[in-house]
């Protein structure tokens, strides 16, 4: 599977939110999405130290996982993203029963 960057901004023109998806080598396609995701979303990001593009993304990343895996509580999602990233940077440690 090839996983192309995707760079968010989010802009607000004439009342209504639109979030910029720049995809490399692509061109770039926006998307309405409601105030009320982008004022959840500001709040969130604060809290977490995201972008708010970074939240969208975020939650956009979680919603599609679940999706594609109903029986997976978001913890076991939480673990397996972690368990990926630790084992880009070798830091997997031997399960031991």
């Amino acid at each position: 599977m090839v996983h192309t960057k995707v760079a968010l901004r989010v802009i607000k023109l004439y009342n209504t939110t639109y979030v910029i998806f720049n995809r490399v080598g692509n061109m770039g396609q926006s998307i309405k999405i409601s105030d009320y995701i982008i004022d959840e979303a500001k709040i969130v990001a604060k809290a977490l130290n995201r972008s708010v593009s970074g939240q969208v993304e975020y939650w956009a990343k979680l919603g599609k996982l679940s999706e594609e895996n109903p029986d997976l509580s978001y913890d076991f999602i939480m673990d397996i993203l972690l368990a990926k990233e630790e084992l880009k940077h070798n830091k997997l440690e031997e399960f031991v029963l």
